[in-house]
């Protein structure tokens, strides 16, 4: 296994332990538990555990962009914004369970960097990149906009909001509810 494969696999088990556990009980050990191999092992890909969370959470926003790229373009400006969109809301657990994890894990992360800031700035990225894409919907589906930054405003709060509800009380808030909300926000927005 190379070194990049290695890393994402230790990635993955912080991952899983704290989606188990709690970000709080991801220590080297019990991360290296999770992977599979000691905790000098682990060491040698990450020295610390600062280290270790600052990957896991660049890895979950790697994630996002990687689906962001890869994405078709929608001849629809509503439903191309929707789409982009909903790469920052947790999906549908069988046919995303990495994305849906790392909604829930990002959270935990975001709580954490308020006291870390070696991942603050990583925290900070993100959050500006999902500012960007709701800006990116604004301008294409309302370049008209009476007020365009409150329109990004409220729409970045209902993407956060969507997000924090569908990571945490799934059974309230599916999916298919999220899709709905952000499309009739879409909607208001293009008139």
């Amino acid at each position: 296994m190379d070194v990049d494969e290695r890393r994402r696999q230790i990635a993955n088990a912080l991952w899983q332990v704290a989606d188990r556990d709690g970000l709080a009980a991801a220590s080297v050990r019990a991360v290296a538990d999770q992977a599979g191999i000691s905790a000098g092992a682990l060491r040698h890909y990450f020295p610390n555990q600062d280290d270790l969370l600052h990957f896991a959470m660049n890895t979950i926003d790697q994630h996002v962009r990687t689906r962001v790229a890869e994405l078709e373009p929608d001849p629809d400006p509503v439903e191309n914004a929707l789409r982009l969109l909903m790469l920052t809301e947790p999906g549908d657990p069988a046919k995303d369970p990495e994305g849906t994890l790392g909604v829930r894990i990002w959270f935990a992360f975001s709580a954490l960097a308020m006291t870390r800031p070696t991942l603050s700035k990583t925290l900070r990225e993100a959050h500006l990149a999902v500012r960007g894409a709701c800006e990116a919907a604004v301008h294409r589906i309302a370049p008209d906009h009476r007020d365009p930054e409150g329109a990004v405003d409220t729409l970045h709060a209902l993407v956060d909001g969507l997000a924090l509800h569908g990571a945490h009380s799934p059974d309230l808030m599916p999916t298919s509810r999220i899709e709905e909300l952000l499309r009739t926000q879409l909607r208001s927005l293009a008139g």
